[in-house]
């Protein structure tokens, strides 16, 4: 997974395009992503995970709301962030040996 800065390319038309972009600036295709979880099943993990991950602060939700959303059955922590946050997010929840997917934010 690139750090962010550096460039990366635009899904839509495969352009480099800088990580904290929103648009593109060749296609003008958005760049937002969602940042995917798997489900945790058990409580107490669910609890060591939510805490980990509210203590790297936004985008990630808050203690509790992190706590219900690993819990559903296709979490998605962070919506619409730009692909350097996922990045970063991503680097946490790797620390965290949580299985995690980014996917192109809806339109």
């Amino acid at each position: 997974m690139p750090p962010p800065g550096l460039y990366d390319t635009c899904p839509h038309c495969q352009e480099a395009v800088p990580a904290e972009a929103w648009v593109c600036s060749h296609c003008r295709g958005g760049l937002a992503v969602d940042v995917r979880a798997a489900p945790v099943h058990d409580p107490r993990e669910r609890y060591r995970l939510a805490r980990a991950l509210a203590a790297l602060g936004p985008p990630f939700p808050g203690f509790v709301a992190l706590q219900q959303l690993l819990g559903e059955p296709q979490p998605v922590l962070a919506r619409r962030v730009t692909r350097a946050a996922a990045f970063e997010l991503a680097r946490g929840l790797e620390a965290q040996g949580l299985d995690f997917a980014l996917r192109p934010s809806d339109a």
